[in-house]
């Protein structure tokens, strides 16, 4: 399914997309919203990061990939149990981001470029971007680890590269996502395909951050 000298490829992709997450970190840009509440300083370059991430996590990456439609769906079937169990572990992680959401504390921001318009922007991005950050992590490199050296450190390292560009992030997400990682990997190779990981993550991340964009524009609304 794969060669080798594809390890070298996905390294450099990797290193690019790091790259770009530093810098624009650097510019307190790199989340919507921080532990504090406070939103990205400059909206385009959260923008400018989602893109990136579908450069370097997915489109060069499947250059070198089987045909993307049976990476993210596979050819095995799994049956009723193993569907009905990827569903309802998508509605703990529903609730999960929901309460999280409500949780966090918000800080109305002034920043003219937080426009309905750019939350649009933001979440049609948000999806295609999503789908390569799995396809990159918990497909292509997920399966080419686990071909060569096992599951179990494929998973250990899918935890690793994760734990690494969470760094920059809200701190209970860089631990959350751990269990996160051996979570979707998991479901993935069992599978033999993306689209379980791609469930959670879009799950857990739209109902985190709907409810936070939600927040916003009702502020009469409480935490409770």
């Amino acid at each position: 399914m794969f060669s080798t000298n594809l390890i070298s490829n996905y390294a450099i992709c990797f290193c690019m997309y790091f790259a770009m997450l530093r810098i624009i970190q650097l510019n307190r840009s790199n989340q919507l919203v921080d532990e504090k509440g406070v939103f990205a300083q400059n909206p385009g370059n959260l923008l400018g990061l989602q893109i990136a991430g579908i450069l370097w996590l997915g489109m060069v990456p499947l250059i070198w990939a089987t045909p993307i439609a049976g990476l993210i769906m596979g050819d095995k079937n799994n049956g009723k149990i193993f569907n009905f169990s990827v569903f309802a572990i998508a509605f703990v992680l529903f609730y999960i981001g929901t309460v999280q959401a409500k949780r966090q504390a918000i800080v109305s921001q002034s920043n003219t470029g937080f426009t309905k318009l750019f939350y649009i922007r933001y979440f049609m991005l948000r999806i295609p971007f999503l789908v390569s950050y799995e396809l990159f992590f918990r497909g292509l490199l997920l399966f080419l680890l686990a071909e060569k050296v096992g599951i179990a450190i494929a998973i250990v390292a899918d935890m690793l590269l994760n734990s690494a560009l969470h760094f920059f992030s809200i701190k209970r997400i860089i631990w959350a996502c751990l269990p996160f990682s051996v979570l979707c990997c998991l479901f993935n190779y069992q599978a033999q395909a993306v689209w379980p990981s791609i469930v959670f993550h879009l799950v857990i991340s739209f109902s985190f951050e709907l409810t936070i964009v939600k927040k916003l524009f009702n502020p009469i609304q409480t935490s409770s």
